[in-house]
């Protein structure tokens, strides 16, 4: 049976508040859902999705209707690193601002292996306080 956008938004809305620091993603399946029924979720506490046209075999909106939708509801996308995450940028990686809007995107102008040097640390995980 389909999951229903009302039934999304509940548990939607139930996640954020359960657990009010975490990332509440929207991702496969997203293209079944009409524009104003994602408004909803974003609306009810869904904060990030995944990008790009293919999610392994589930297709995914294009970037460019991602960055439409964004913008007619107002939202901006978060720099990566940046806000709950910063903790876990590398000593390597570049600060950026804290927010850009999904339409500032932009293919890389080098490839992203052959620019970054080898990883030498690796994150560690957050403690968890109950």
């Amino acid at each position: 049976k389909r999951v229903e956008w009302h039934d999304m938004v509940r548990a939607i809305a139930t996640a954020r508040m359960i657990m009010p620091r975490s990332f509440v993603r929207l991702s496969a399946g997203r293209m079944s859902f009409s524009q104003e029924a994602q408004a909803l979720m974003f609306m009810a506490g869904a904060n990030s999705i995944f990008t790009g046209d293919q999610l392994l075999t589930t297709p995914n909106p294009e970037f460019s209707q991602d960055s439409a939708m964004f913008a007619l509801l107002g939202l901006k996308g978060k720099a990566p690193f940046s806000g709950v995450t910063a903790e876990f940028r590398p000593h390597w990686a570049p600060a950026q601002r804290e927010e850009h809007s999904a339409t500032e995107h932009a293919e890389p102008s080098v490839s992203l292996a052959a620019s970054m040097p080898a990883v030498e640390q690796q994150a560690q995980p957050r403690a968890v306080i109950w």
